[in-house]
Order: C-alpha cells, then sequence, then structure tokens
C-alpha cells in the first residue's frame, strides 16, 4: 500500500471495504464503484472518486484523472486520511456505540 499511487475498488457489489481504512490510513486516494456502503467512507471527490458498477469507461476515466493531476491525488489522499482519523478510529467508533446506547436507553435526550 506505501508504494501505490492510487488504490482501484471496482466492486461489483460490496457491503463494506477494509482496503478502503488501508487505504485512507496510508494517504492513498481511492477510485471505488458506488455500491453498497462503499459511498459512506469514499463520498465523491471529497475522499476519493466513485464510478458505476460495470462501467469500464468511468473507472478509466477517474484512474486517468488521478493519473494526471497528482495535486488531486494529494488532496483525496490527506482528505481520506482525516476522514480515518476521524471516523474510523477505535475513539470515535467507541464514542459512536456510547452514544447510541445512551440514546437507546433513553438517556440522550438531545
Amino acid at each position: 500500500m506505501e508504494r501505490c499511487a492510487i488504490t482501484a475498488l471496482p466492486y461489483l457489489s460490496a457491503s463494506q471495504s477494509g482496503v478502503i481504512p488501508t487505504a485512507f490510513a496510508f494517504g492513498k486516494p481511492v477510485v471505488a464503484t458506488a455500491v453498497g456502503g462503499i459511498p459512506d467512507m469514499v463520498r465523491d471527490r471529497i475522499t476519493g472518486l466513485l464510478v458505476p458498477p460495470n462501467d469500464p469507461e468511468s473507472l478509466r476515466a477517474a484512474l486517468k484523472e488521478l493519473m494526471h493531476d497528482p495535486g488531486l491525488r494529494k488532496k483525496l489522499g490527506q482528505a481520506g486520511k482525516e476522514f480515518a482519523a476521524a471516523e474510523l478510529s477505535w475513539d470515535s467508533i467507541a464514542r459512536k456505540h456510547v452514544d447510541f446506547y445512551r440514546h437507546f436507553i433513553g438517556e440522550n435526550k438531545q
């Protein structure tokens, strides 16, 4: 992962991906298909590029765009790294679980 410039994930279907948080941790931009829960992490043009599933032309165009635009690669990679630190860290996950359970049992009346 350290040596890659772009992480490409052309899923036809997926509920989630463990590769995306890994790419984000390394500050790598992601090109992925907009299936399942993938758009929850890969936010188009924010933390990566999303393309329709089973659309090789869109995938090619997105990869080509990133290959020819090092500034965009860096911007998306940095945004992914920040997203992972804020939303996918153990502290964040634990806080979300505690908030959910407090709300569930009625202690969090916001």
